[in-house]
């Protein structure tokens, strides 16, 4: 055999592993998807939950507005 058939089969020898273990790879992860659970939960690992309040921004630009102007008010007539 030539050195270049047997640099060939080598080659394709490798390639042929290499397509094999992706395969497997890939059918793992497929398999092992199978087996996950997922639990339909507020947030899911089974933490507390916990309370919010949403600020609106405009109402605090407004109310600091209001707040400025009845300070300055207050200091005009002293």
């Amino acid at each position: 055999m030539s050195k270049a058939t047997e640099q060939n089969d080598k080659l394709k020898r490798a390639i042929i592993i290499s397509a094999v273990l992706h395969v497997i790879l890939f059918a793992a992860l497929i398999w092992s998807s199978f087996d996950e659970n997922i639990e339909a939960s507020a947030g899911g690992g089974g933490g507390s939950s916990i309370d919010a309040v949403m600020v609106d921004s405009g109402a605090v630009v407004e109310q600091y507005k209001r707040m400025q102007s009845q300070e300055s008010s207050a200091k005009r007539s002293d």
